[in-house]
């Protein structure tokens, strides 16, 4: 718009640019898809809609392992457990896919292009303290995923989730959220070479994230 490239537009072009730099291959493209069109959510409710999806991802990361030389390995691989993780969400195993995502963000440095999925990443373990009312632990989450990374592709529509998360939040707990353009005001977080703590400490008792697993 006035000039301007929308950002799937540059989404589409860096995709299609790695489609060929991949001898025409990309990893999962119509799931990615799906998710960043929310039409995952869609469908959240219907294990029997989600079960293929996971299944398609479990064949992908296993067809990975032929091809780790590969330049974007890690991108792949990351996208693919990022997509297993938000899975495993909505199949309402929270420990699994906690994992999934706390797999992505501790990949972080190898990731060769698609830097987008580490503010992903926390954006979803924020989503999932969220369905498991822990909320203090969310807004760290979707606090990092806001202020500790910029420049990404998606960063408009990653911020626009983070604002509707934190929303959310407000809306349950009656808390006073952070607008969206102050300065992080609930955890401190480091963009140096060790930004570990953007992943939150264990609950005092030493209990990770609790829910019924599958």
């Amino acid at each position: 718009m006035a000039g301007k490239s929308i950002q799937m537009e540059k989404f589409c072009a860096k995709r299609s640019q790695k489609f060929l730099s991949q001898d025409n291959w990309l990893i999962l493209p119509a799931l990615e898809l799906m998710y960043v069109w929310n039409y995952m959510n869609a469908i959240s409710k219907r294990p029997d809609l989600i079960d293929p999806l996971l299944a398609s991802v479990e064949r992908a990361l296993e067809q990975l392992k032929s091809s780790t030389d590969c330049k974007y390995y890690v991108d792949n691989y990351c996208l693919a457990t990022l997509l297993k993780g938000v899975c495993l969400r909505y199949m309402n195993s929270p420990l699994m896919a906690e994992e999934c995502f706390t797999e992505v963000f501790h990949n972080r440095k190898k990731i060769v292009e698609d830097t987008h999925l580490v503010p992903l990443a926390l954006l979803e373990l924020g989503y999932l303290c969220i369905d498991l009312a822990e909320h203090q632990r969310a807004l760290q989450y979707l606090e990092a995923a806001k202020n500790n990374y910029k420049g990404y592709s998606l960063e408009s529509r990653i911020h626009f989730k983070v604002h509707a998360g934190l929303q959310d939040i407000k809306r349950k707990e009656g808390l006073q959220t952070p607008d969206l353009d102050s300065e992080i005001s609930i955890i401190s977080l480091s963009l140096g070479d060790d930004d570990s703590s953007a992943i939150p400490e264990k609950n005092v008792n030493g209990s990770r994230l609790t829910g019924r697993e599958e």
